[in-house]
């Protein structure tokens, strides 16, 4: 698989898992865009607000419940829906699968030797 496929498999890639409550959640990497129009849907006070902008991603970061697809909030009270829905159980498990899903896709190939992947030495 050339680099820049294997790139984009792994930002497009998603996680299924089980929380605590036994909800179904499909968890994926939010992209540069994602983030984007997250700051927009935040608007100017609460994108300078660190805690709710790191919850908000989380909630992002979930594209379905039990079946239900979630798709990406563009206003203040549909984020916070989404997090109200996943609440503390829910919130913490998308961290973890994130968390994992990062260790998985270092940007280290085999014995780092000081240099990141794609830069010179």
């Amino acid at each position: 698989m050339a680099p820049g496929s294997t790139i984009i498999t792994s930002a497009n890639r998603t996680s299924e898992v089980l929380d605590k409550l036994g909800r179904r959640l499909i968890v994926r990497r939010i992209n540069a865009l994602d983030r984007l129009r997250l700051l927009k849907a935040a608007g100017p006070e609460l994108s300078q607000n660190d805690a709710w902008l790191n919850l908000a991603a989380l909630a992002l970061s979930v594209s379905e419940i039990d079946g239900a697809p979630k798709p990406i909030p563009t206003n203040e009270r549909q984020i916070e829906a989404i997090v109200a829905e996943l609440g503390d159980s829910g919130l913490q498990t998308v961290s973890e699968v994130l968390s994992d899903m990062d260790e998985e896709s270092s940007l280290f190939e085999g014995t780092p030797e000081g240099n990141v992947v794609g830069t010179s030495n």
